[in-house]
């Protein structure tokens, strides 16, 4: 165990997902997920909905945003 592990031994520690790089994401497939939002396909599936608005926010801030 390093030093810093143990002084500070609950530290949260990137996932190894953070640091790849995003993949890159159409405004279509966008505009079809806001669709899906608005007509309730998500509905009970938070958690589902919560990850590909990561995904799109990753993305964008990566500038992987695809004019398709």
């Amino acid at each position: 165990m390093s030093e810093f592990q143990n002084n500070f031994p609950n530290a949260v520690r990137p996932s190894p997902a953070a640091n790849q790089e995003p993949e890159p994401i159409t405004r279509s497939f966008i505009r079809q997920f806001a669709t899906d939002i608005t007509r309730g396909k998500y509905r009970d599936r938070e958690a589902e909905m919560n990850a590909i608005q990561a995904k799109i926010n990753r993305a964008l801030i990566a500038g992987k945003i695809l004019d398709q």
